[in-house]
């Protein structure tokens, strides 16, 4: 990514991150209405499951000018979704 690049997802990160628990949750939706069989995998309450969601977006957000840092994060979370 470019340094613009980055510059753009973070601007525009910063103007929907207010609207996390909307967006989160409509994510959530489309998920399970296109892969039902996805539901079971998340068994943490609904409301904590979209906060940690939105967390780790944006710790992967801030991270991008450093990708030595935002690749590992994005992996650490990927590994434990896979437990």
């Amino acid at each position: 990514m470019t340094p613009e690049d980055v510059r753009l997802v973070q601007t525009s990160f910063a103007q929907v991150f207010p609207h996390k628990a909307r967006l989160t949750q409509r994510f959530y939706a489309h998920l399970f209405r296109i892969a039902p069989e996805m539901r079971p995998l998340f068994r943490n309450d609904p409301a904590l499951q979209r906060e940690k969601h939105a967390s780790a977006l944006g710790a992967i957000v801030r991270s991008l000018q450093d990708l030595g840092t935002a690749l590992p994060t994005a992996a650490a979370l990927a590994q434990r979704d896979v437990g």
